[in-house]
């Protein structure tokens, strides 16, 4: 449950509580035995609403497939410059050390430490083209990350400057499962507010969505990798014409799926590009290995 769905859980127990004995639950949590038989009498007959995630579609969009496009490892990769490391430089200096970079990130400071603190960040290549083609085939994207609200933000206005990616969903919008000394994030495509019959989550993580069958995985791309060091290496004109990149490969599943009328799961499950697709990762995978 997200940190904004347990606030509404509350306040709709409140509510309750006030309907049955008319006094809100916080004059019980003096008498803790008779709250918690409160609290079980409550989740035994109520089922509280959970508001979703995203706004209205846009009017242009009401048709249209949602993309959710996870960031880190899928759409960039990104080094946090730490001062433990050695590696709080100045931007100029942070751009010599890291040639190549496509951004130098400051963040704005924070209300725990008052550090600013720096990311350096690298695009994946042919982005550029990707997210101009999502636009033109009318799919609604919308970024879903892992990461803070904050650094989410600032990572898609920069790599998004023509605003293509409508909407921005980060760590407090996703779920927390397993142990608590090691919690793992998944994102719960119930959750957003969307069709998920109409919604699909591109993201390189496989364990990180609720339900399988909304999930078009892409290999992970980090720094020192095949496809980072082709892309420093060729001009985007190269980029935008070779076959070999992860989204331009993508983008040959996604040309079909807008054309899509029915559940997008019968067509990740059933299409032979998507096959074609998911047989040309494990190819990759097998030959880089």
């Amino acid at each position: 449950m997200s940190q904004q769905q347990r606030v509404i859980e509350s306040n709709y127990f409140d509510h309750w509580c006030r309907e049955v004995s008319r006094q809100p639950y916080r004059q019980f949590l003096r008498h803790r035995p008779h709250y918690r038989r409160l609290r079980a009498e409550y989740r035994e007959t109520v089922t509280p609403p959970l508001a979703p995630l995203l706004k209205h579609k846009p009017p242009d969009r009401l048709g249209s497939v949602t993309l959710l496009l996870d960031l880190e490892g899928t759409l960039l990769t990104s080094k946090r410059l730490t001062e433990s490391g050695g590696d709080d430089w100045t931007g100029w200096e942070a751009m010599q050390k890291h040639h190549g970079a496509d951004l130098i990130l400051l963040l704005p400071e924070t209300p725990v430490s008052f550090k600013r603190h720096k990311y350096v960040v690298y695009k994946r290549p042919g982005l550029d083209r990707f997210l101009l083609e999502l636009d033109r085939l009318g799919f609604e994207c919308v970024a879903y990350s892992s990461a803070t609200l904050q650094l989410a933000s600032c990572l898609v206005s920069q790599v998004d400057r023509d605003g293509i990616i409508a909407s921005v969903l980060a760590r407090k919008a996703c779920t927390w499962t397993g142990p608590s000394a090691q919690p793992l994030l998944f994102k719960d495509i119930d959750a957003i507010g969307r069709d998920p019959a109409r919604t699909v989550l591109i993201d390189d993580w496989p364990l990180g969505c609720s339900d399988s069958a909304n999930l078009l995985q892409v290999p992970t791309f980090s720094t020192g990798s095949n496809e980072w060091q082709f892309g420093q290496s060729n001009a985007e004109s190269t980029l935008s014409a070779s076959a070999e990149l992860p989204l331009n490969r993508l983008l040959t599943v996604l040309e079909r799926l807008a054309e899509w009328t029915g559940d997008v799961r019968d067509f990740l499950s059933k299409a032979d590009c998507v096959a074609n697709y998911r047989s040309g990762l494990a190819t990759a995978a097998a030959a880089s290995n």
